[in-house]
């Protein structure tokens, strides 16, 4: 049988699925091939277009095509009337279609500005954002820092392939943007990480971008253990001004990060293990997850995988903790019961002995939600300080507020320190300075451990919410209404709130106005202060408290639906009811009504 090549109306006609075969297929250097985009292979054509039609039959393809090619992926396509005999422009058009349809997509967005053959590859693409986008930005970047002072922010790590890469970034005031930027300066590769190479690289990073020394105020990093390099660029500083590099600390969220580690050491390590070690018993096991996911349809829970928590990264520890809290009923009953009675063999293994070991900690599910609880306070300081902008103006505020949380969940509100610049720890915490233990608010999950049920709706009132009860009475409210708000969060808000002052003006007349003044407060990043408790409140005082307001109704009614009137219709008595009530908000003044068009 003689072999057939490629022809170019192939291209054009239907592959008896719906597409035509330039949809998904493509020349290639080789004549008796065709490049399949579909599923990313080459097809031999050497027994005619018969070939392609087998391949498009076949179930992988047709899936493949649905999804890839369906409408709703808005491919872009041009309005081509052209005919086959056109040959040169198929010729031109299957040469595009080698680089992924990019051409077709620049010319349907730029329709008659691209030059006939033009064609992108991925070796040109390469060179122009080596040789000329790069370039340019990196110029543009210089100019607009012109003389302006700027901060350094670095890090090094160990990448993919295995060497050391040096990130330096530079943060300054973009007078074109009108706000603060922080932009690649410059990655370097590095064999060792010393505290003289990464100096020298890091000034060597500001001299090759035509930059002063003079104009550096700071060096960002992520830890004290990084101080000598900081020292040895400052010896550098001082031979050419007078003045030291800025030091405001190094990363904060490092340092949080560090004090929350310590604490775990201290109460929470079983916990953190336990979860480690379930994690990595389901890792790479399919059919002790497909046991488990039985064991959760069984007890009526979502099928959700355990989350991987890295030690490096403590950020991970709340949701890893949170997982194992939503599987913990079929966690028990998997490890307790279900392998002792069907999995003898998983007995003697050393995971399935550390696992049982710590599930049978009496407290040790306690502990699971103190670390998940705890972690929330860190995450909240964290996530604000993550952002790009600029915040060094809050991180007195946020440090503070962060610190008043953690205090306020052992201390007695009376002896929080307005500030913790002189105040030391043993001070604080003293006997008669520190909430008695059956007084200590807790999060829910806690209480039920504990089975401790209490709901108080006093601590509304002005002269209650500074009492140490009305913590945990807040707590026992949100758990009552039709709606989720995180007990942790919740109860830092109403420690807060309990160190907030009442404005004098204040209504105490009026419940609701006297809240207001709580619903309004900002914070230092502009966002508000107590949202989940004003959510609380609002809604509390939404509650029912008798039937006075409907009978009140009933006798506005009775004076607009007299005998004399007795035929008004239901849509003219709505409407009368509701501008009697919409003009008490305008004090029954309707001149203050707005009229609009």
């Amino acid at each position: 049988m003689p072999k057939c090549n490629a022809r170019d109306d192939w291209f054009f006609k239907d592959d008896m699925q719906g597409y035509k075969v330039s949809d998904w297929g493509r020349k290639t250097d080789c004549s008796s091939e065709i490049f399949f985009s579909i599923y990313i292979c080459t097809v031999d054509v050497k027994k005619g277009f018969q070939s392609l039609t087998q391949y498009a039959s076949t179930k992988k393809h047709k899936q493949n095509a649905h999804i890839k090619l369906n409408i709703k992926q808005l491919t872009l396509t041009t309005n081509t009337t052209t005919t086959i005999e056109n040959n040169s422009w198929i010729e031109d058009t299957l040469v595009e279609k080698k680089h992924d349809g990019i051409v077709e997509v620049f010319q349907t967005m730029f329709p008659n500005a691209i030059p006939k053959g033009f064609s992108m590859s991925r070796s040109k693409l390469t060179y122009l954002i080596t040789d000329a986008l790069g370039p340019y930005f990196r110029e543009e970047l210089i100019k607009d820092i012109a003389n302006e002072y700027f901060s350094i922010i670095y890090d090094e790590t160990t990448n993919s392939g295995g060497n050391k890469e040096l990130q330096v970034l530079i943060r300054y005031y973009s007078t074109s943007k009108c706000k603060i930027i922080t932009q690649h300066l410059q990655t370097m590769f590095i064999g060792k990480a010393t505290a003289d190479i990464l100096s020298e690289k890091i000034v060597s990073a500001v001299e090759n971008a035509n930059l002063s020394l003079t104009k550096l105020l700071m060096l960002g990093s992520d830890g004290p253990n990084v101080n000598k390099v900081t020292r040895l660029i400052n010896d550098q500083i001082l031979h050419c001004r007078s003045k030291n590099l800025i030091n405001i600390g190094t990363c904060s969220i490092h340092t949080i990060h560090n004090a929350f580690l310590k604490g775990i050491d201290k109460f929470g390590e079983n916990a953190e293990q336990l979860i480690i070690l379930i994690y990595y018993y389901f890792k790479g096991w399919p059919t002790r997850w497909e046991e488990f996911e039985t064991i959760l349809d069984k007890l009526k829970l979502p099928i959700r995988r355990f989350i991987k928590h890295v030690p490096s990264r403590w950020l991970t520890l709340h949701d890893s903790a949170n997982r194992v809290l939503e599987n913990w009923s079929a966690v028990e009953y998997y490890f307790l019961k279900f392998i002792p009675q069907h999995k003898s063999s998983v007995l003697p293994t050393n995971s399935y002995k550390k696992i049982t070991e710590f599930l049978l900690i009496i407290t040790i599910k306690c502990e699971m939600i103190f670390i998940q609880s705890s972690a929330k306070i860190f995450i909240k300081y964290t996530g604000t300080m993550q952002k790009s902008e600029p915040l060094v103006h809050v991180m007195y505020t946020e440090l503070h507020s962060l610190l008043c949380t953690l205090v306020g969940r052992i201390c007695r509100t009376e002896y929080i320190p307005k500030s913790f610049f002189n105040t030391k720890v043993d001070d604080l915490l003293t006997v008669e300075k520190m909430v008695a233990v059956k007084d200590i608010a807790v999060n829910n999950l806690i209480q039920e451990e504990f089975k401790e049920k209490k709901m108080h709706l006093r601590c509304l009132e002005p002269s209650e919410r500074l009492k140490s009860r009305s913590c945990n009475s807040i707590l026992k409210l949100s758990n009552n209404l039709p709606f989720d708000v995180d007990d942790d969060i919740l109860l830092d808000e109403w420690k807060l709130l309990q160190l907030d002052k009442d404005e004098k003006e204040s209504d105490l007349n009026r419940i609701d106005i006297y809240w207001k003044q709580f619903f309004e407060k900002k914070n230092s990043t502009n966002s508000l202060k107590y949202p989940n408790v004003t959510k609380i409140v609002k809604s509390c005082l939404s509650l029912v408290h008798g039937s006075a307001d409907v009978e009140r109704n009933f006798s506005i009614s009775g004076k607009m639906l007299t005998d004399e009137r007795a035929c008004m219709n239901e849509r003219t008595l709505n409407a009368l009811l509701d501008t009697k009530d919409s003009l008490n908000h305008y004090q029954n003044k309707p001149q203050l009504v707005l009229i609009t068009k």
